[in-house]
């Protein structure tokens, strides 16, 4: 299978291939990220957890990937380098396997040894893919990912980057004009995961100012308090404490007031009651998907209640003998306990 084969399966939810075993095979790293990413979201995984193959005895590889997590929620595990490995069929072999990908690259030069210690020739990612397949029937799923074009790995890289970010806004329901995705390109950190986060806010920008300039999105970059919000309001609704807890450092790290932070989860907290009771709210495609994903485990009168906390606290912030950045971050760890103190929270 090609990957946009895999990553329309994934968008569409049919035809996926049931894993957990996937071997990606080609020189495209970003696109590779891409389709984890994807594979994360499709199966609800809790992100990303990368091993390396040559670092890491085999014995310790195999007792990484099928020991339960101590973090909370399975992982997606990726294992790069996957050239290392001197047998595939002891990991295939292994019980209780959890999703894994194997990143084999054409551009190492263990990649000659590992296709001559399984048989096979140097051939083109498409074709590697389906002898694969073919040798490994039913215990594998192996995924190309042929080169985008001519020209050095850097500038393969840069057109890889360039196209994830095109399709990344179009997915969020704001495509860019052509300058904005040059600047996005030599712009963004060439980590997924960080340029994801900031395309989201692009995205959320874009919906409301579509002309936007270049100089307008770069200021745009420059603030995160709207978008850290957006986070930490989910990382409330699940529970999630490692998550919450740093979503809430980074969003002290903008500098934005006590006063601006708690206006911003008022408005967050208004467009979910929206959503609720299914009225219209202007918002991208994928705000409105998150916002109804925090709404199934909330009813309107937790909402309204959390609601309400909120408006107390600025009250409070009214009196100068109330010492505000604590008053914030008091209230936000009495919400934090509120959602993980019952699995139910309407229940309290």
């Amino acid at each position: 299978m090609e990957h946009l084969q895999l990553l329309d399966a994934l968008r569409t939810g049919k035809k996926v291939p049931e894993g957990p075993v996937f071997v990606f095979v080609g020189p495209e790293r970003y696109l590779m990220r891409v389709a984890e990413e994807r594979l994360v979201a499709y199966l609800g995984l809790s992100g990303r957890r990368v091993l390396w193959a040559d670092e890491t005895e085999e014995a310790t590889l195999l007792q990484e990937l099928t020991s339960p997590s101590l973090f909370g929620g399975a992982p997606l595990f990726v294992l790069k380098r996957a050239e290392a490995l001197k047998s595939l069929d002891t990991l295939l072999a292994s019980p209780h396997l959890p999703p894994v990908v194997l990143e084999v690259h054409d551009d190492l030069k263990a990649y000659r040894q590992w296709l001559r210690g399984r048989g096979l020739k140097r051939v083109q990612p498409q074709a590697l893919a389906r002898a694969l397949d073919k040798k490994y029937k039913g215990k594998l799923t192996a995924v190309a990912f042929p080169e985008l074009g001519r020209g050095s790995q850097r500038e393969r890289e840069a057109r890889a980057f360039h196209h994830w970010i095109q399709s990344e806004l179009k997915r969020l329901g704001a495509p860019a004009r052509l300058e904005i995705l040059r600047f996005l390109s030599a712009y963004l950190p060439r980590d997924l995961t960080a340029a994801s986060q900031e395309l989201q806010k692009v995205a959320l920008y874009l919906a409301a100012q579509p002309q936007a300039t270049t100089a307008e999105v770069q200021r745009l970059l420059g603030t995160r308090s709207t978008f850290n919000v957006f986070n930490l309001t989910g990382a409330l609704i699940s529970g999630d404490i490692k998550r919450f807890i740093a979503e809430f450092r980074e969003l002290q790290k903008t500098g934005e007031s006590p006063q601006g932070i708690l206006s911003l989860l008022e408005h967050t907290l208004l467009d979910l009651i929206l959503v609720k009771a299914g009225l219209p709210v202007d918002r991208p495609k994928f705000v409105l998907e998150r916002y109804r994903s925090f709404t199934r485990v909330l009813t309107l009168g937790d909402l309204f209640r959390l609601l309400q906390r909120v408006r107390d606290t600025e009250i409070r912030l009214r009196s100068r003998s109330v010492n505000a950045p604590v008053a914030v971050e008091t209230l936000f760890f009495d919400l934090l306990w509120w959602r993980t103190a019952s699995s139910s929270p309407s229940s309290r």
